[in-house]
């Protein structure tokens, strides 16, 4: 689900702690997405920045650069004494189990504007019977005209 910048009191409260956080303005943020993982749902390793070099991401980045940050909220906790769902980075062998509340935030390039090969990440299967959700908000270098 994909919510509009400032799209009502309770996601301009949640933009409001994150821009405070990050020291950029909520306007240069994606708009809010709550993702929901099904039954031994997973997201494959990926990068949050756009690669420039390749053309179906020049509308992207036009609208307001590089998502330089990731701000990932964890809202709810999975079964204890399971593994899964956890977001993990392969480049640092960092793995970060889900916990209510728990936020986790991000660079996604370096100083030169290249991507962070630390970045490289992956939502790992949640364990059978269970759903997990998470809040997703980037940051760009810039105001971003996508609202949503």
């Amino acid at each position: 689900m994909c919510f509009a910048i400032r799209e009502n009191p309770i996601i301009t409260s949640i933009e409001e702690r994150i821009a405070k956080l990050t020291g950029h303005p909520v306007e240069h943020g994606e708009g809010m997405q709550v993702v929901r993982y099904l039954d031994s749902g997973w997201f494959r390793p990926h990068w949050d920045d756009f690669d420039v070099r390749y053309s179906g991401n020049s509308r992207a980045f036009k609208s307001g650069g590089h998502r330089i940050i990731t701000f990932l909220i964890y809202l709810n906790d999975l079964p204890p004494g399971r593994n899964g769902g956890e977001t993990y980075f392969p480049n640092i062998r960092l793995s970060v189990k889900p916990k209510t509340g728990r936020a986790l935030m991000w660079y996604n390039i370096l100083e030169d504007g290249s991507i962070d090969p630390s970045t490289f990440h992956e939502g790992r299967p949640i364990p059978r019977g269970s759903l997990k959700y998470i809040i997703t908000k980037w940051i760009r270098e810039r105001p971003c005209s996508e609202i949503k």
